[in-house]
């Protein structure tokens, strides 16, 4: 009898469209409205992948900052993240702020950050794009 490795699985990922694809299978199941996901990078290989719920009603100013203060350590405590997208489900007015100011605190932190993504029912939107066509 002889012990192999398991067999592992390899995803490559080209487009910010492919990145929300593989979310569901980076942290084990699909985010729902509310959802933030950072996936963290070491170069082009995905490192570490954390999700977080966000309450009904938004954040405060307050709880934004409390909420980076406690995600962006730990994120980049992991192996060597070079880079992070940061990917928020949900409409607009509930996410696209507290993705600018979590991405600000990984930029803050030396953290390249490759996209600020929103994702609202079934479209795709990168946040960081200047042209709203």
């Amino acid at each position: 009898m002889s012990s192999s490795a398991p067999p592992t699985a390899t995803v490559t990922v080209r487009s910010a469209v492919d990145l929300v694809c593989v979310v569901p299978y980076l942290i084990g199941f699909y985010p729902g409205d509310g959802s933030l996901v950072v996936t963290a990078f070491a170069h082009n290989r995905v490192v570490f992948a954390a999700r977080l719920d966000l309450p009904d009603g938004g954040l405060t100013a307050t709880e934004v900052s409390s909420v980076t203060d406690y995600l962006v350590p730990i994120v980049c405590q992991q192996q060597t993240v070079t880079d992070v997208v940061v990917i928020g489900y949900g409409h607009a007015g509930q996410v696209d702020q507290v993705l600018r100011t979590v991405g600000q605190a990984f930029a803050t932190a030396g953290v390249t950050v490759r996209d600020l993504l929103r994702v609202t029912g079934t479209r795709m939107f990168t946040i960081t794009c200047g042209d709203p066509a």
